[in-house]
């Protein structure tokens, strides 16, 4: 018996026989069985025995699954082969093959002989050669055949170069050239130019794709060529096409026709601009040009693209022109009329990019071309394309949601991800729908708006795969770098604690042992950076005079004798230095937020100017680099990688001998010229970094995180990177604690770091942590910002714009709902929405008029509110409000005497004196009232110097942040005076008492006057009371008796006690300090308000702090307040300066209920208030006609007030009228009387005996005469 693997084994042989021979079969299928008649019979004829039928054996399952296996097997097989022989037919030829050129040529412009080289080669291949070569003539047939497109300038300026680099087959451009040749030589705009590139313009993406794939075919037809065996090729390759389109289900030529002439039709419009040759040469390197077809198709096609571009790809200058050549900002064509708007984090990025667009195309400042920011505005009539600030964008928004003043919005650095352009982001992925639709409409009158996102490749996909922010993922352009290769070096052991002293001797092995070049030092704070420096300096110190004949190390370009060749490289530590490089140090600087302020505006990252030099003319001395301004150099992050640099350096290292690149005892005192680079660091010495160093020093600059942006800094070869950064952090819980802490950085921090050796040549990067640590512990890019700032600003811009659920908001990143639900407490707080439904208030709509932070508005409109209602000093401290709120929405002005750096020539000794000096300095203008208060002296001291540079230096204090202060106070003055004349002729329209519009008038007077003289006490309380407003949710109480006691010799140098008074937070659960550096250290009032919480080791410390009164919280700061039941003793009272019933309560205030005085304020219940205000009536108090009337009322006046009274008829009817026409004031009475003059006069008599003629007509027209005057006063 046979086993069972011998039968399947049976089973499958039998299984492939048959499968082969019905295999074998299958071409025959078709053929007639020709052999029947010549076959022999099986039965003889004329048997009447029938020819019994064999069944076909039945398969088992799995024969049956094996025969599919076979037969898929046969199938596969033969599409394979069909599609190889297809693929074989369209495969370019060696020839072809031969033609086609490297990426990295891309943008080389060939010689003519080389033109002429090419074009030979090209028609040996059979291929269309451009007839002005004048090789030979193309034939006129294909002139018949092809249709021209109508691109923009550039994209025809650049057509043949892109066939030349592609090297395969491409249309022939005989007519197309020189139709466009001719365009560009007479015509300015052209919007017919897209009429003959319809057909093109049209084609769906999926039509593209396959014109593509069979490429050559259409080429082919295209180009007419003449010869038989050409045509016939042409012919299969088309009916190939057609095959594959009906294959695919794509539509036919003519239903694609039909279908584009039912839709809507793309029209291009050209725009000629003129440039010069230098200038065009310049821009024809940067790599976006040769993409600029892709860009304006993507942007056709798609409302909304992202714009994915490296540094140097220079998207920041051409996309603009890019635009303004396609038609857009041209007020010919009327669907891009509109402006177009390019945003900027930073106040100097968009002045010098306005500044280099301007230039490239020829024009002014401020004409076609123009910028917008926060302290300055040039933007003429005809301005077409307008760069600022988000900022400016999201003021504007609040005017115009829809924007129609644009066509297209650009959001430059998006990759950032500060806080306005996220705000930006999130407004605009819903206006551009809406714009969309209203376009639609025949009769909106509202054009399409486009939006482009350009970003460099860090987080792309925050933008891409948020399907909240585009439901619609709108298509990312790839944008390609020119860049220099960066090696990177990783330790092999992390330094966690002294990465000072490791970077200190990893620039000595630099110096000693590495060609030259300059080095750039990553540390996380000042204090760092000042120690390394000084050990550089006395390690390495400068030659004050340079000798004939300098000792050099392994850095210098020395060595002959060893023979060590200087590097060629122009870009190289011999460099000279650009005025340009200023204004990229001053945009990088001030984005860091040191340890000295935690203060913020809507700017936080600003410029430093050059000293002695006005904003304008350094704006106007602002130059730019062509290889564009963002922050990312693409870096190698393999360890060793072996670089290919300048063939100069490559050829010196292959000469080394075995002594080189070792240490040399002439050489280890070799000088170096070490410098610092902080934020704080005045600009005269920031200024230094970019300046070339001595003969015969290698420059090393030790800066924090500033130098991470598009900061230039040249001849930097070397990077050393400590992966550390001081980074301010909001704690958990959202109480508003800081705290500045040095955490590692992120990757994308990391390359941006190497980056900046590869700027202006080959370099290197050594970080000191190693690759695991790198690829373990670092994230992949920094947290943004919206997640790491309180949002009561944003919060309150959203409602201001009617975006009513903030928590639906969509933003790139969400924020915790706990986060939104913080600021909306703060608001409440504040006064700006309502406690239940979270609505705007109408002193919340007035602060957010104003560009500043909701609690410095909050202090502002105080003061407002102050001098409306009569309040002494309040109109006098208007001005100096504004100052004070400029004061503090800028870092602090004061230099920090511990961060003064030793200068040139300077020993310790000396050093201590200085800083002696500035402390004494700094004590001239602490205030008693408060830290806020000093910093609104020094600002009232430095405008009566005259704003003189000489006064900062002398008194140690920052000039940059003072000239912001003052800016910040005039922009302040100037919108406050607008809002209050508003408010004063909306009140004059409505016919109030001219008084209060008299009052608003003396308002804006009062808000342009000068701050150079200190406040007065009535000036300093008032501005205290709005302090204690704009801050009511940190207000803090002390804690008596308590003393944190310093250790045993815990002195600093300059002899202060180390001791901090502890206070109670009202909404915080632990204790606060105040820092004995503060101006209250020595006095410790009972109550202050503080501006800041800064944890700074164990304990929180208050920033800002400012003495205020209890009795100041029920009436600033009533909703953090808790008022009891109004008190009956004593009883309620009608006010005659407030004009209405107030009430005693008692008042607890905060989270711990802390006790305050009595406060009065108005009776809660109507009733009560009208039958206060109705006895106050009866006794003359109010209009002084009824007083004679006192004697001769049947009761006394009082008993209408009383509960005793409340069941007599006259008083019931008294109160109950006043009540139902809710009137409990005299200003309302007399409304009232105005309409109805018998008001309360039937009433009133009924307090009088009967028949009593004692309320005579005359007495009730005078009494209506007062009631008249009070409406008039």
């Amino acid at each position: 018996m046979r086993s069972k693997r011998e039968r399947k084994r049976k089973a499958t042989s039998s299984l492939r026989q048959k499968g082969a021979k019905q295999q074998a079969l299958v071409p025959f299928s078709s053929v007639p069985d020709s052999n029947a008649p010549v076959l022999p019979e099986l039965v003889k004829a004329g048997s009447p025995a029938e020819v019994e039928v064999q069944p076909h054996a039945s398969l088992s399952k799995a024969q049956q699954r094996k025969l599919k296996q076979v037969e898929a097997a046969a199938q596969q097989r033969g599409l394979r082969h069909q599609l190889y022989g297809e693929l074989e037919k369209h495969s370019l030829t060696q020839e072809q093959a031969c033609l086609l050129q490297g990426s990295a040529s891309r943008g080389a412009k060939a010689t003519r002989k080389q033109e002429l080289a090419h074009a030979l080669k090209r028609g040996r291949a059979g291929l269309p050669v451009d007839s002005d070569l004048g090789l030979h003539q193309s034939p006129a047939s294909s002139q018949a055949l092809y249709v021209g497109l109508g691109p923009s300038i550039s994209q025809s300026r650049n057509q043949s170069s892109q066939q030349g680099r592609q090297g395969i087959a491409q249309p022939s451009t005989d007519v197309t050239a020189a139709g466009l040749r001719s365009q560009r030589k007479g015509i300015t705009s052209d919007s017919d130019a897209s009429d003959a590139a319809g057909s093109a313009a049209e084609s769906s993406p999926t039509t593209q794709k396959l014109d593509t794939a069979c490429g050559h075919a259409c080429r082919t037809a295209d180009s007419g060529l003449a010869t038989t065996a050409a045509a016939s090729r042409t012919v299969d390759m088309m009916s190939a096409l057609k095959q594959c389109r009906a294959e695919l289900g794509l539509p036919g030529e003519g239903q694609l026709k039909h279908t584009s002439q039912a839709g809507t039709r793309v029209t291009t419009r050209v725009v000629h601009i003129q440039r010069p040759a230098a200038i065009e040469e310049s821009r024809s390197q940067l790599p976006i040009i040769g993409q600029e077809q892709e860009i304006m198709e993507a942007l056709t096609h798609h409302p909304v693209i992202v714009l994915c571009g490296e540094t140097g790809c220079g998207k920041t200058t051409q996309v603009p022109q890019f635009l303004l050549e396609s038609g857009y900002g041209c007020r010919n064509f009327a669907e891009r009329a509109g402006l177009i708007g390019v945003t900027q984090p930073r106040r100097l990025a968009a002045i010098s990019s306005a500044q280099r667009v301007a230039a490239e195309l020829g024009h002014k400042v401020g004409s076609s071309v123009g910028y917008q920011v926060r302290y300055d505005r040039q933007v003429g009539k005809n301005c077409s394309l307008k760069f600022m600030t988000d900022g400016i964008l999201l003021r504007e928004m609040q005017q115009d949601f829809l924007l129609r003043r644009y066509s297209i919005i650009i959001i430059d650095e998006a990759h950032e991800r500060s806080l306005n352009s996220d705000i930006l982001l999130g407004m605009l992925s819903r206006i551009v729908p809406l714009r969309q639709k209203m376009a639609s409409a025949a009769a909106s009158g509202v054009q399409p708006l486009r939006l482009v996102i350009m970003s460099a490749t860090l987080r792309t996909e925050d933008f891409v795969a948020n399907r909240r922010l585009f439901p619609q993922t709108p298509p990312v352009v790839h944008v390609p770098a020119r860049q220099f290769p960066v090696t990177v070096h990783f330790n092999r052991r992390t330094e966690l604690h002294d990465y000072v002293g490791a970077a200190f001797a990893k620039v000595c092995k630099i110096h000693r042992q590495l060609p030259p070049g300059g080095v750039l030092v990553f540390l996380s704070g000042q204090r760092e950076v000042q120690e390394l420096v000084t050990h550089l300096r006395q390690t390495f110190p400068e030659k004050t005079k340079p000798t004939a004949k300098p000792q050099l190390s392994g850095f210098a370009a020395g060595k002959v004798g060893k023979g060590h060749k200087p590097a060629s490289n122009p870009t190289a530590a011999t460099q000279p230095a650009d005025t340009s490089q200023l204004g990229h140090k001053s945009e990088a600087v001030a984005a860091e937020d040191e340890d000295a302020g935690v203060t913020g505006g809507l700017d936080a990252a600003e410029s430093i100017d050059r000293p002695g030099q006005t904003a304008e003319q350094s704006h106007q001395d602002v130059a730019w680099h062509a290889e564009g301004d963002d922050a990312l150099v693409e870096t190698d992050e393999e360890e060793d990688v072996v670089v290919l640099g300048d063939p100069s350096l490559i050829a010196a290292d292959a000469d080394k001998g075995p002594d080189q690149g070792k240490d040399d005892e002439e050489g280890i005192r070799a000088p170096i010229q070490a410098l610092p680079l902080y934020a704080l660091l005045p600009a005269a010495a920031q200024a230094r970094v970019f300046q070339p160093a001595p003969p015969g020093h290698r420059q090393v600059i030790v800066a924090t995180n500033v130098a991470e942006t598009s900061l230039t800094i040249p001849g930097i070869r070397y990077v050393v990177d400590a992966g550390r950064a001081k980074q301010r952090l909001l704690e958990e819980g959202h109480t508003g604690m800081a705290r500045f802490e040095v955490r590692w950085i992120s990757k994308a921090s990391a390359e941006q770091r190497a980056g900046r050796a590869g700027r202006t040549g080959p370099g290197h990067c050594y970080r000191l942590y190693s690759s695991a640590h790198y690829n373990d512990t670092f994230p992949k890019h920094t947290p943004p910002e919206i997640l790491n700032t309180a949002l009561e600003g944003v919060v309150l811009l959203l409602k201001a714009m009617a975006v009513d659920k903030v928590e639906n908001f969509p933003l790139p990143t969400s924020v915790e709902p706990s986060a939104l639900a913080a600021a909306e407490r703060c608001l409440v707080a504040l006064a700006a929405l309502h406690p239940d439904t979270r609505a705007l208030t109408q002193l919340g709509t007035s602060m957010a008029a104003l560009p500043i932070s909701p609690r410095h508005a909050r202090m502002i409109h105080q003061v407002v509110a102050d001098a409306e209602a009569g309040r002494k000093g309040a109109q006098k401290a208007l001005s100096y409000a504004i100052a004070l709120a400029a004061a503090l929405d800028s870092e602090s002005p004061f230099v920090r005497p511990d961060s003064l750096a030793r200068e040139d020539g300077e020993d310790a000794q000396a050093l201590r004196a200085r800083r002696r000096k500035a402390y004494a300095a700094h004590a001239a203008f602490t205030s008693t009232a408060g830290d806020a208060m000093s910093a609104l002296r020094v600002l009232c001291v430095y405008e009566a110097a005259g704003c003189s540079e000489q006064f900062c230096r002398d008194n140690f204090l920052h000039a940059r942040n003072l000239r912001e202060m003052g800016a910040a106070r005039r922009q302040l003055a100037r919108i406050l005076s607008l809002n209050l004349a508003s408010a004063a002729g909306r009140k004059s329209i409505a016919g109030q008492r001219s008084s209060a519009v008299a009052a608003h008038d003396a308002l804006k007077q009062a808000v342009g006057g000068t701050v150079t003289k200190d406040p007065s006490k009535s000036v300093l309380e008032c501005l205290r009371r709005a302090i204690a407003a704009g801050w009511a949710d940190q207000v803090a109480r002390r804690v008596h008796a308590t003393f944190i006691k310093p250790k045993s010799g815990t002195e600093d140098d300059e002899g202060r006690s180390s001791r901090a008074i502890r206070y109670r937070a009202c909404c915080l659960e632990e204790d606060v300090y105040l820092h004995p550096s503060s101006g209250l250290a020595k006095t410790g009032p009972q109550w202050i308000a503080y501006t800041q919480l800064l944890r700074s080791g164990k304990r929180p410390y208050m920033g800002g702090a400012t003495s205020i009164e209890a009795h100041w919280l029920p009436e600033v700061a009533a909703p953090l307040c808790t008022f009891s039941e109004p008190l009956l003793e004593p009883p309620p009272l009608w006010d005659q300066l407030q004009d209405r019933v107030l009430a005693r309560h008692e008042v607890r205030y905060g989270g711990h209920a802390w006790p305050l005085p009595h406060h009065s304020r108005l009776h809660p219940d109507m009733r009560q208030r009208s039958a206060t205000f109705a006895a106050a009536l009866l006794e003359g108090r109010v209009f002084p006609a009824l007083a004679g009337l006192k004697a001769h009322y049947v009761m006394p006046p009082s008993m209408a007030a009383k509960p005793e009274g409340q069941g007599i008829g006259r008083v019931v009817e008294l109160v109950a009228a006043l009540q139902k026409a809710g009137c409990s004031s005299a200003q309302k009475l007399a409304q009232i009387w105005r309409n109805q003059p018998a008001f309360l006069r039937p009433e009133l008599l009924m307090w009088l005996p009967k028949h009593s003629s004692l309320l005579t007509d005359s007495m009730w027209s005078s009494l209506m005469g007062e009631s008249q005057e009070l409406l008039l006063s």
